[in-house]
């Protein structure tokens, strides 16, 4: 579909922002928010960084993420601000920044 496309195309266009999820999602905002006509999206973008070990997400508007420590058994759930894109062209994206390990399971 021609949403796909243009998603797809916006996503491919912001890769120099793919370490801050927060400015890449604000990037794709911009790009996007004059085409999706009274269409809105929802989307949320995680980097992990291996040699740090740590996780940083955002969303626009996305259901929150679910993490699971299978050491303790303990849920929590993450879903930092961000407005559907879309909305309005300038959005503020916020990033949650968080250490992991492997006993922490990452639920979409």
């Amino acid at each position: 579909s021609l949403f796909a496309s243009m998603v797809k195309l916006a996503f491919k266009n912001a890769r120099s922002f793919c370490r801050e999820p927060s400015e890449l999602l604000q990037f794709m905002n911009q790009s996007l928010s004059s085409q999706l006509g009274s269409y809105l999206l929802t989307a949320g973008y995680l980097y992990i960084n291996t040699a740090e070990k740590t996780c940083k997400y955002s969303s626009c508007g996305h259901p929150p993420v679910l993490i699971l420590d299978r050491e303790s058994g303990e849920i929590s759930t993450w879903k930092p601000r961000g407005r559907m894109i879309g909305v309005d062209p300038e959005i503020f994206v916020e990033s949650f920044l968080f250490e992991y390990d492997r006993n922490l399971r990452i639920l979409f």
